[in-house]
């Protein structure tokens, strides 16, 4: 084999097609200097100069002896054989070296650590999302083609991307699975709030009627929405109720499959594009801002600022819910009442819908026990009984002894008493388990606090004697 920079290398023993497609210029056909057949060659120097330029736009040195080499990235980015890239690797040393003495400056291929993807400045991803926020401060949030288009690009081919372990940010969640449960609670201040919650339960615990409610963080005030998280205790964080309330949760099992954007998943994802795609620079930032999307659509938003801070999480919620094909369902994000280690989900409103309960013909009897702390046999317990409106009550053992019976009179409808919602054509999405149905009294609260350093300088001036 000759090493020198004219030594022909066929566009096989080029794996990367966009790599290929650049050296088609000036190809002609040679016995190739690595494989040894007769095929379309360009010269080693040309090959080894557009890896040069891909590579330094895009990879940059690093301090860790564990880090790939050149030659290693060579051979994943370019698709290369080992050997040919070791040639390749060699070759701009030498080149370099010449043009490193005469300007004075050190070779980039003399390191003796290694080397990793350039980083995109953190900066231009948060500057970029604070473009678009403000501009639906501004500028108007409905028809705003600008903020359409730039949501076009950064969703484009969403199911395309991958984590590290090969995952995708879809997560598809099935009826059955491990995965499937999602938790929802309501506050309750007072005896009759708490009694309200638990005689309808559905209704009051699940997600409002559309046109009622105010703006979330993912939809906008009237549009029915299901906020949920995957356990009980990030459902209470989010909720934030206050100290002497009670909350009444209970668990929402998933009845048919769903597509979800995972953000999670957004986190650790991985970019799977060749530096010498001509698109590679807007694929990277792309897939940049998806990895720091996740920590956008969860940054919390301060009391008295929901009403613009949220506009830019609505409309992100009701672009993907309305123009991603195929469709999603919803958005599972991390929690910031509790961590990233804990997650919230989002349903769009055509996904949002709980399995009824039949308040035309039955009710919930309640049964809430005197708490007397006092008591030897303090009970706190509370009783939920089914009944089917207009049914008799079963007979009282004791009605016997009674000589004269009080004649039953007819019980008037239940005040829970709901006619069914015959125009809702949307699909069934989830299902309250009666059996989870818990009340919590909140006896305290506690935050995660971090310090930050504060230095005062001068004297302190005395008071006034």
């Amino acid at each position: 084999m000759s090493d020198g920079g004219e030594a022909p290398i066929c566009l096989a023993c080029v794996g990367d097609p966009h790599l290929r497609a650049r050296l088609l210029t000036g190809v002609r056909h040679a016995t190739c200097d690595e494989c040894g057949k007769d095929d379309a060659a360009v010269p080693l120097a040309r090959l080894a100069e557009e890896i040069d330029g891909a590579f330094q736009d895009h990879f940059e040195l690093t301090p860790y002896e564990q880090s790939p080499s050149a030659a290693d990235i060579f051979v994943r980015i370019a698709g290369l054989d080992p050997d040919l890239a070791w040639r390749v690797e060699d070759y701009l040393r030498e080149t370099l070296e010449k043009v490193a003495e005469r300007e004075d400056r050190p070779n980039l291929y003399d390191y003796s650590t290694g080397f990793a993807p350039a980083r995109t400045p953190l900066f231009w991803q948060h500057a970029r999302w604070d473009r678009f926020c403000a501009m639906l401060r501004t500028d108007g949030r409905y028809f705003n083609r600008e903020a359409e288009t730039w949501l076009d690009e950064v969703f484009a081919e969403l199911e395309r991307h991958r984590t590290f372990d090969a995952a995708s940010v879809i997560r598809e969640i099935l009826p059955g699975a491990p995965d499937c449960q999602f938790y929802r609670g309501r506050v309750a201040t007072d005896e009759a709030g708490l009694r309200k919650i638990l005689a309808q339960p559905v209704l009051q615990i699940g997600p409002l009627p559309p046109g009622q409610g105010g703006a979330g963080r993912l939809n906008a005030a009237g549009i029915s929405a299901f906020y949920g998280a995957t356990d009980s205790a990030t459902c209470v964080s989010e909720i934030r109720p206050p100290v002497g309330a009670h909350v009444v949760l209970a668990r929402f099992d998933v009845q048919r499959p769903l597509r979800l954007l995972d953000c999670e998943a957004l986190d650790r994802l991985a970019l799977n594009t060749s530096p010498f795609d001509p698109q590679f620079v807007e694929k990277r930032n792309q897939a940049h801002f998806l990895k720091t999307f996740s920590e956008q659509i969860a940054r919390p938003v301060l009391p008295g600022e929901e009403t613009l801070g949220y506009v830019p999480t609505q409309v992100v919620a009701e672009y993907l819910a309305s123009r991603l094909d195929p469709p999603i369902d919803g958005l599972l994000y991390k929690s910031t009442q509790r961590g990233a280690a804990a997650g919230n989900v989002m349903l769009f409103h055509r996904s949002a819908r709980v399995d009824a309960f039949p308040h035309h013909s039955h009710y919930l009897d309640l049964l809430i026990r005197e708490i007397d702390v006092d008591s030897e046999d303090f009970d706190d317990s509370i009783m939920l009984t089914v009944k089917k409106i207009g049914a008799p009550e079963p007979p009282d053992p004791l009605g016997a002894l009674n000589r004269s019976p009080v004649p039953a009179i007819p019980a008037p409808l239940p005040d829970t008493f709901v006619q069914p919602d015959f125009d809702d054509a949307r699909p069934v999405t989830l299902r309250l388990a009666p059996e989870t149905i818990a009340v919590e009294f909140i006896r305290a609260t506690e935050y995660a606090r971090d310090a930050r350093r504060v230095q005062t300088r001068g004297e302190w001036p005395a008071g006034e004697p």
